[in-house]
This record gives C-alpha cells, sequence and structure tokens, in this order.
C-alpha cells in the first residue's frame, strides 16, 4: 500500500478464559478508530459458559 492510501494500522485483541477455553477477538482498521462492541464479546462468553455446563 503506497503513501497515497495508507493511514495508522490500528490492532485490538481481546482474550478471554472460560473455564478451559480460551477465546480471542480481533479487530483490523486502517486508518480509523476502533470500536469493538462489549455487548458483542459479553453475549459470545455467555455462550460459551452455558457450551460447557454439563
Amino acid at each position: 500500500m503506497g503513501p497515497e492510501n495508507g493511514g495508522d494500522r490500528n490492532e485490538q485483541f481481546v482474550v478471554v478464559r472460560t473455564g478451559n477455553t480460551i477465546a480471542t477477538f480481533s479487530e483490523l482498521s486502517i486508518g480509523k478508530d476502533l470500536f469493538f462492541p462489549p455487548e458483542v464479546i459479553t453475549l459470545q462468553v455467555e455462550r460459551l459458559r452455558n457450551a460447557q455446563r454439563p
């Protein structure tokens, strides 16, 4: 990518451990700020918890 198309590269990583499972969430953006909605992570973590219950 040349300078005319360039921008800051922003990466965001969230790592969550639920029981014996580790989940990672990542987002990549070039030229704009990131916003990873916490509601999405909360919902997915709850699904992981529920899937691990006997």
